[in-house]
């Protein structure tokens, strides 16, 4: 397969690739593992979606599944018109979740078009071994405990079990939102939520990632929307025909805040939402 069918393959994957596309790629760049990388995030970065700051961001997450395998997630800034800052994703937080989504159970190495900011340093503290998940910005390769000395992450909040702290099941397409809900990450507010939407006659999923710092939490609309962009291409969000939340009653909500992203997106589109208390949530499966 020629170099454009391996990128409209990675893009009809929803931005994941197997080692083994991987290695067909550099195969065909005739380039070497970095240069495959930077050629991959440069490509990349045409995805993304950002209409406040025309600043476009790539990130590439390098994981393995519960089974060992290897496998990289993209991710890409996405921004809103018209909303506050507040609800962009950031191309790093858009990778861990597409990683997270299909099956991430270890993540090994973050490559980034761009030095990450503060926010997204402290989001990625969340995860299992965070300390010592490699970093590479172009040609500097780093650690996010260079990047984030004198961290304050989970284990300050007595959190035992990061993300990924759990084995996680591999990636299974026909999973249901009561799924993705089962698997989001939420223990500080103890309130998991999950977010699908219809878009182009598919379903997205968005889980909801919780942050000790608080502010860097990433919700499950903004999770969702990133799972729309990176498998379509030129995104017009005003055509999501649905939105359903399924979130566990618990301190917070993203009942306002998702409702409102979706009058600005999309004002005809149908938003449906169910809250389950404690003693309803279902287990994680």
């Amino acid at each position: 397969m020629q170099v454009t069918g391996l990128l409209a393959e990675l893009k009809r994957q929803g931005g994941i690739a197997s080692e083994q596309q991987f290695k067909e790629l550099q195969q065909e760049l005739g380039s070497s593992f970095k240069d495959t990388i930077n050629w991959l995030l440069a490509q990349t970065q045409t995805w993304a979606v950002a209409p406040i700051s025309s600043f476009h961001v790539a990130a590439l997450v390098k994981a393995k599944n519960s089974q060992g395998d290897v496998f990289y997630a993209v991710g890409v800034n996405v921004e809103l018109a018209g909303l506050g800052l507040e609800v962009s994703t950031h191309a790093e937080q858009c990778a861990l979740h597409n990683a997270w989504l299909h099956g991430a159970a270890q993540i090994e190495h973050i490559y980034i078009s761009a030095a990450p900011c503060g926010h997204c340093r402290q989001f990625i503290n969340e995860f299992k071994g965070a300390k010592n998940i490699a970093i590479t910005i172009g040609d500097k390769s780093t650690t996010l405990n260079e990047l984030l000395p004198q961290a304050f992450g989970p284990v300050d909040l007595g959190v035992e079990q990061p993300l990924l702290g759990n084995a996680a099941s591999h990636h299974d397409e026909s999973r249901s939102l009561h799924h993705h809900f089962a698997q989001s990450y939420a223990p500080y507010s103890g309130g998991k939520a999950a977010v699908a939407i219809e878009y182009a006659g598919a379903t997205y999923f968005g889980r909801y990632m919780e942050n000790a710092a608080f502010n860097p939490s990433f919700s499950p609309m903004q999770a969702a929307l990133s799972q729309i962009v990176l498998a379509n291409q030129e995104v017009d969000f005003s055509a999501i025909t649905a939105v359903t939340l399924l979130e566990q009653q618990a301190g917070k909500s993203h009942l306002g805040a998702s409702k409102t992203v979706l009058a600005q997106l999309a004002p005809h589109a149908q938003f449906n939402y169910e809250l389950l208390s404690s003693s309803c949530a279902p287990a994680i499966t």
